[in-house]
């Protein structure tokens, strides 16, 4: 409150009464406690207005338990009632309660929550006592050993809140990751832009989606990357009430592609079944590391003997792609399309990384490329 006065003219001012509310208030931290006006001993009394703003921790949910309840019961609670929405006043309504009976506890989207507790001038009751809790929301990571496995948060229970988590695999170079859906269950719809896994064949998102799952998966249902990494990645809407899934992830079988090479060996890198007539497979992502072991003297030799990968202007469909060092490296070539004989590529670095991907749509003949030491 301010009072604030200019120069022009003067009243008699004001005079004003103030107390301390009887109920409600801020609530900020890991946890809370709040009871009713007088509870265990005393029935609340007539006519109140009672709001309290809970604030957890930034990236957590709330969750709130009844201990007790006992408040007038009426059709609708329409009399005296207790509400709980999502973050405050004006948010989404989480629930409406009156009368005895506990209610299950109620998770929060977010670390906020807003709770009015009214009555009117008629029958009084004990009153109620909950408690709030902030969990973090944590999930997803990388993991890098040759069999694993990992899980939606507080599995074997569904997960109920708006949620993005992503796992990141990787295992030895030359091998593959075989993921083995041990139990899914995202719900009966099908519809798969709310709650669902993306599968991803290599690490983030910008590479080659293998798979999308909703609703009930069969469990030992696999899906398979090329090379030795993949990325699965969950996503939950706060408006579905299911999402739980366990995955087991394996190493045991040859890479379909990629692997580490050293370019004093000689040797050529191909699209996976070239044969210069049979078209290479949708979604594939293949990783080579060339490692020139005497950099100070040698240089990287590429050549490319034939070409024919999927046409695109600016070469985001089917493409080659080689970096210096590694993923993160600076970007020296990007190639795609149908190429005749190319100029030999030299390249003066301890180590290029080389990328082979293809997305859903169409496909071609494929390449091969040799490499050596010059």
């Amino acid at each position: 409150m301010r009072f604030q006065s200019n120069s022009l003219e003067r009243r008699s001012g004001f005079n004003a009464k103030y107390s301390r509310a009887a109920c409600g208030g801020t609530l900020t931290g890991q946890n809370g406690l709040i009871e009713s006006v007088g509870f265990p001993e005393l029935y609340y009394p007539d006519n109140l207005l009672c709001e309290w703003f809970l604030h957890g921790p930034e990236n957590h949910y709330l969750t709130i338990t009844f201990e007790a309840l006992d408040i007038q019961n009426s059709l609708e609670c329409a009399n005296d009632y207790l509400i709980i929405q999502e973050n405050g006043a004006t948010g989404d309504l989480l629930g409406r309660y009156c009368g005895a009976t506990i209610p299950d506890p109620v998770d929060t989207a977010s670390n906020l929550a807003y709770i009015k507790f009214v009555t009117d001038e008629s029958i009084n009751a004990p009153g109620f006592r909950l408690r709030f809790a902030a969990s973090a929301e944590e999930c997803g990571g990388e993991l890098s050993g040759t069999v694993g496995t990992f899980s939606s948060p507080n599995y074997p229970n569904p997960f109920l809140h708006k949620l993005k988590c992503e796992w990141r695999i990787i295992v030895p170079f030359g091998h593959r990751i075989t993921l083995t859906i041990n139990d899914m269950n995202f719900g009966s719809s099908q519809n798969c832009s709310l709650n669902y896994l993306a599968v991803h064949n290599g690490f983030g998102e910008n590479t080659p989606r293998l798979s999308k799952l909703c609703g009930m998966v069969t469990s030992g249902t696999q899906v398979k990357s090329s090379g030795n990494k993949i990325t699965v990645v969950m996503v939950t809407s706060q408006d579905d009430s299911e999402a739980s899934f366990r995955i087991t992830y394996t190493s045991d079988e040859d890479a379909v592609c990629g692997g580490l090479l050293l370019s004093s060996e000689n040797g050529n890198l191909t699209s996976p079944g070239y044969d210069g007539t049979s078209n290479y497979i949708d979604n594939l992502n293949c990783e080579w590391i060339i490692q020139n072991p005497q950099p100070s003297i040698t240089t990287i030799y590429l050549s490319l003997e034939d070409f024919h990968l999927e046409q695109h202007i600016n070469c985001q469909n089917d493409y080659i792609e080689i970096r210096q060092g590694d993923s993160n490296g600076d970007l020296l070539y990007r190639l795609c399309g149908h190429r005749t004989r190319l100029e030999p590529l030299l390249i003066a670095a301890s180590q290029i990384w080389v990328q082979f991907l293809s997305n859903s749509e169409n496909t071609d003949k494929g390449f091969i490329m040799h490499y050596s030491s010059f």
